[in-house]
């Protein structure tokens, strides 16, 4: 067996543009419905003190685990929009306000085409 190798050089004096800061910015958070957690919210109040952020990226705003479709034995859809509202709620201070993270939602939903809260 030929053990390949792999030389890698960098120059940490050069510069190849600007600083890309996005980081600072925007944060992945996983999955929306673990924002419900304590644990997850702590953990996310940690890294806001310490590396400070203005947006979270979530996905599963409408999975199943926040539970917010349904349909009736009837076949009528039927909404549920408490887990959303416990995460993103701007009204009433919910998590994600508590951090000071601004969201940013789907065009279907800011539109509401998924139904009425």
């Amino acid at each position: 067996m030929t053990a390949n190798v792999r030389l890698l050089r960098a120059d940490f004096q050069a510069s190849r543009g600007p600083l890309d800061t996005m980081p600072k910015r925007c944060v992945g958070a996983g999955r929306v419905a673990e924002g419900l957690r304590g644990d997850w919210q702590r953990q996310l109040r940690y890294v806001k003190e310490h590396c400070g952020f203005g947006y979270l990226r979530m996905h599963g705003l409408l999975g199943d685990d926040m539970g917010v479709y349904r349909e009736e034995a009837s076949g009528r859809a039927e909404f549920n929009w408490q887990y959303s509202d416990e995460v993103y709620a701007p009204r009433k201070r919910r998590t994600l306000d508590r951090f000071g993270a601004r969201r940013v939602t789907s065009h279907a939903a800011r539109k509401n085409h998924l139904g009425s809260p």
